[in-house]
């Protein structure tokens, strides 16, 4: 993964400074170096990636890739989700460019379908997947068109990748559906069809027998939970 805009000078050191699709800062404050109570200070304005930029990112990432599979690795997930540099680029305010990478829905999918035929040439489509999180709006993303720009995002990608891996938000299961019926290779959820039922646990095990999915992910349940495969076939989980 890349945080893109979602970083600060002070973490990076070295004087290096962030950089993201265009000059557009994230919202909210980040936490920097300090003492109690801890020091936040407001995201910067990010340097915008030049072309020879976005290019050396995107060998970055396939050189990244690479080294894991070396390192033992079965396969390698690529972070498109939650506000970071990939959804930075799907996005239409934190992405404000001009050239072949901005504007159009066309452009915005360029740099996530231009990095996952680099990294899926580097290791293999087999041992590649990719993380979206449509809809979502953490650090101040906004994703005009979002079914045109998720359809055809799914409309350039290799069908042979491991698998899509979709973290619902909530409101958007019309989206996750046509998700489903778009994508024909390996379609992997973590639901979360409303704030009441999240995280996912054993009631949302009925997606993958309705047709939904064909794996279900869980991530916030297994830091309390390291039984929680058992939990889940047996219908109990921590209060």
């Amino acid at each position: 993964m890349h945080a893109g805009r979602n970083s600060h000078p002070e973490l990076r050191g070295g004087g290096l400074h962030p950089l993201a699709p265009s000059a557009c800062a994230a919202e909210g404050v980040v936490r920097v170096h300090g003492g109690e109570p801890a020091v936040r200070k407001p995201y910067p304005i990010p340097q915008a990636l030049t072309m020879e930029g976005i290019a050396d990112t995107i060998a970055d990432f396939a050189e990244a890739a690479a080294n894991a599979i070396d390192a033992g690795f079965d396969g390698v997930e690529l972070h498109g989700a939650y506000g970071y540099l990939v959804q930075q680029f799907l996005s239409g305010n934190a992405n404000r460019r001009t050239d072949r990478y901005g504007g159009s829905v066309a452009g915005r999918v360029r740099f996530p379908l231009d990095l996952v035929d680099a990294v899926a040439a580097r290791i293999g489509p087999e041992r590649l997947a990719l993380r979206i999180s449509p809809g979502c709006t953490a650090f101040g993303l906004g994703e005009p068109d979002l079914h045109e720009l998720y359809l055809t995002l799914l409309d350039g990608l290799p069908r042979d990748l491991a698998y899509l891996h979709v973290f619902e938000f909530p409101g958007h299961r019309d989206l996750t559906v046509k998700l489903r019926e778009h994508w024909a290779g390996v379609f992997m959820l973590n639901p979360h069809e409303t704030h009441h039922d999240w995280p996912a646990g054993p009631g949302q095990l009925r997606l993958v027998d309705d047709g939904l999915a064909d794996i279900l992910s869980f991530g916030t349940l297994f830091v309390s939970n390291p039984d929680l495969m058992h939990r889940l076939r047996i219908g109990v989980l921590a209060e």
